[in-house]
């Protein structure tokens, strides 16, 4: 966007940060939590340490997964990412 009106970058970026600041806020109290706990809880007790290895394991994966990909997506999509 401030590519296209570089007279409003310094609102565009003051509207990204706070668009970021929301989505860690909301997301850090609300699901953020559930691929930890809901791996654990699910499980009877012999089976709880696998599950929340697996959950674990999964989350751990899927951040390493988004922040691989997300410089070549940027990169090739552009804004529309």
């Amino acid at each position: 966007m401030a590519d296209l009106h570089p007279d409003k970058k310094y609102q565009s970026g003051s509207a990204t940060t706070t668009m970021f600041f929301l989505y860690y806020v909301f997301y850090g109290r609300s699901f953020a939590k559930v691929t930890w706990v809901y791996g654990s809880e699910v499980n009877s007790l012999g089976w709880r340490t696998q599950g929340a290895a697996a959950a674990t394991v999964t989350n751990c994966m899927g951040s390493f997964i988004v922040t691989q990909l997300t410089k070549v997506l940027v990169d090739n999509l552009g804004w529309t990412f």
